[in-house]
């Protein structure tokens, strides 16, 4: 049988200081009144040193591709790269799409490498002595970890399923009390659901000429139109191969709809816009922070 090969949940030697980044797919596993940064405090409580917010990441990415978007005069539509599956799909079926798909790196990646940097400077240690752990919803996120298509190494040093994690995870949070929660350590967290729904990029690029498609033999569908030149009029596609997006991905624990309706909730309650200086991601953007290492390059398959 397939099996996802996801690292074990178990508290490693192997880094002097231990990251968790979790997609924010985790905190839709949760009943919506269960504030996030009771999650963050219980992945503190069950071994890890520290937590990254992806959600900003996700923000400041946004502003890059629309920048991206605004300059580019080139071949169209753009195609997102944020699901690994989509990424290989097109390298391997539809090689003469890989000029498409957009050059920036994924959020993931950004928060990692940030996150690692920041540490490094404050805490005195290498770059080596860092783990961050990847709580991922899919397996495909652990592919583009352990085996990555557009860059040299990954930022990311492992990955754990979201419902491996669940179990230890929800017991650490039932036993934190709405008064345990440690106001001032989270003084600077901001939650947001990211890219985790479909349609969440397309919404926040605010695009119009702009199309979110989820479920292979749909995303098939699409890339089959795109090479026929038969789909006119838009300029950027978010593909995911999961239906309905990162919710519902296969390593997941609540059911897809139940998940939406979570973090759509959560997003009313806690999400922040502006957390990330527009200046700042467009200095970065300039810089060519948010590029990826090297082009997409075709992987078809031998005869």
């Amino acid at each position: 049988a397939i099996v996802a090969l996801t690292d074990p949940y178990t508290p490693s030697s192997r880094f002097k200081y231990r990251v968790a980044l979790p997609s924010p797919v985790l905190y839709a596993q949760f009943r919506p009144d269960v504030d996030p940064r009771k999650v963050v405090q219980g992945l503190l409580k069950i071994g890890f040193d520290d937590v990254c917010n992806v959600s900003n990441a996700c923000e400041a990415v946004s502003i890059a591709i629309e920048q991206f978007l605004s300059e580019y005069k080139g071949r169209r539509p753009l195609i997102s790269d944020f699901c690994p599956t989509v990424v290989r799909l097109i390298q391997v079926k539809y090689p003469d799409l890989t000029e498409l798909v957009l050059p920036l790196n994924v959020p993931r990646e950004i928060a990692a490498r940030e996150v690692k940097e920041q540490l490094s400077a404050k805490m005195g240690v290498s770059l080596d002595e860092i783990g961050v752990i990847y709580l991922t919803p899919c397996p495909a996120k652990i592919v583009s970890i352990k085996q990555p298509a557009e860059r040299g190494k990954s930022w990311i040093d492992g990955a754990i399923s979201i419902s491996d994690i669940y179990g230890p995870l929800f017991a650490a949070v039932s036993e934190i009390r709405d008064d345990d929660v440690e106001l001032e350590r989270f003084s600077s967290f901001s939650f947001g659901a990211g890219w985790s729904m479909l349609g969440e990029m397309t919404r926040i690029l605010g695009s119009e000429n702009s199309i979110a498609v989820s479920g292979l033999s749909d995303v098939i569908k699409i890339f089959d139109d795109i090479e026929n030149s038969s789909l006119r009029g838009i300029d950027f596609v978010e593909a995911s191969a999961c239906l309905g997006g990162c919710i519902g991905g296969s390593l997941t624990v609540e059911n897809m709809y139940v998940a939406r309706t979570s973090l759509l909730n959560l997003q009313r309650k806690f999400d922040e816009r502006g957390a990330v200086s527009r200046e700042e991601v467009l200095e970065k953007y300039r810089q060519g922070y948010y590029f990826l290492e090297r082009k997409l390059a075709p992987r078809p398959l031998r005869p």
